[in-house]
């Protein structure tokens, strides 16, 4: 079977995040660079000031501009090592991050190429002239990760690879905490908190939080987050001392799945007017990049079948049904401020929520 082509370029759409200038971070050898772009132009440098400036540039376009109108000294085997440079970068890139993995390997095995109408090194020009490294590579990559993803399957398969730690009681505010961590395939740990006790056969109070660092730790008035996450925890806590319990997920999804990063550069955005959807939209980043069948395994694994699940987020109640855990609905309601009042109704008019908004004349 011949597939189609693929062709993209530096302009957002589908197939943007291709592109060395789609806005996405990546960590390489313990530091953080804002994009691919922002890596590769750096390495071609000598001296680590003049790295650290082109790391600091604020969108990529502005890390290659950078880097071409720079005097300072390069490195002399740059010809040599650019494409491995980039090839690392790309690796980086699409293994850490779901979505952007998940669109590279749905391309199948199209060929891609990158236009470009003056850089025939990297792409292909308007009359399909060029060595398209950039493309080659992209396809090197996807190769490998689709090695890697089957290689990580077996594994999976033979061993219990997600639950960590089970079973260990923290005492807390909120009364006594069982904690039980799991860890996903990127390495990431989550923690499934038994609040009081659960009775597997019946349907169990549940709460999946994704984590907000903002909110959840320092209070910020423009999400509901830590407001949310709060009133989950008093609900357990009033469940367990009516003699019952439940549980509540809290999932490193920072940012909606973004990221803290992403979702500082989105902030920056909305203070320009964009609102939480647009501003993740300029950035090339989906709007929720969450995922619900780790949540949805963690119950299964603590033995939970039914759930009454505190949401106002109607992709949790389909991630946990698909997964074939019943699942009943308590909403969330969810004070209004000056601050987090647009975003409240973003969430409820493009975003599918359903939250019971609380007004201050409802106090």
């Amino acid at each position: 079977m011949t597939l189609s082509p693929i062709i993209f370029d530096d302009q957002p759409g589908v197939y943007f995040a291709l592109s060395n200038l789609y806005p996405r971070s990546l960590r390489i050898r313990q530091q953080y660079w804002h994009s691919v772009e922002h890596y590769y132009q750096a390495q071609q440098f000598v001296r680590t000031a003049d790295q650290e400036a082109i790391r600091q540039a604020l969108t990529p376009q502005a890390a290659h501009d950078l880097a071409q109108a720079s005097t300072a000294a390069r490195r002399s085997d740059w010809a040599q090592c650019r494409t491995d440079t980039l090839y690392e970068a790309l690796y980086t890139k699409f293994k850490y991050q779901d979505d952007l993995n998940t669109l590279l390997l749905e391309t199948i095995n199209s060929p891609l190429y990158y236009r470009h109408e003056t850089d025939t090194f990297w792409g292909i020009d308007a009359a399909h002239q060029g060595e398209n490294r950039l493309g080659e590579l992209l396809m090197a990559v996807r190769t490998r990760l689709r090695r890697w993803q089957s290689l990580q399957a077996e594994a999976a398969a033979r061993t219990p690879w997600m639950s960590i730690q089970k079973d260990v009681p923290v005492p807390s505010a909120y009364g006594t905490l069982n904690f039980n961590v799991y860890m996903d395939h990127r390495g990431k740990e989550h923690v499934a908190i038994i609040v009081g006790r659960i009775a597997p056969d019946q349907p169990i109070l549940t709460r999946i939080h994704s984590e907000c660092l903002t909110g959840d730790l320092f209070r910020s008035l423009k999400c509901d987050c830590g407001l949310q996450l709060e009133q989950a925890l008093r609900q357990l806590q009033d469940a367990a001392a009516a003699g019952s319990g439940g549980i509540l997920l809290y999932m490193r999804d920072e940012g909606r799945g973004i990221g803290l990063g992403n979702k500082m550069r989105a902030y920056q955005y909305q203070a320009q007017g964009l609102d939480t959807e647009e501003a993740n939209e300029v950035l090339g980043l989906p709007v929720d990049a969450r995922a619900y069948q780790l949540p949805a395994a963690m119950l299964l694994d603590l033995g939970v079948r039914q759930v009454q699940l505190m949401t106002n987020n109607p992709n949790k109640l389909r991630g946990l049904a698909q997964a074939g855990i019943q699942v009943a609905r308590e909403k969330m309601a969810t004070p209004q401020n000056a601050h987090n009042a647009d975003y409240l109704t973003i969430k409820n008019t493009r975003m599918g929520h359903d939250i019971p908004i609380q007004t201050e004349a409802d106090d």
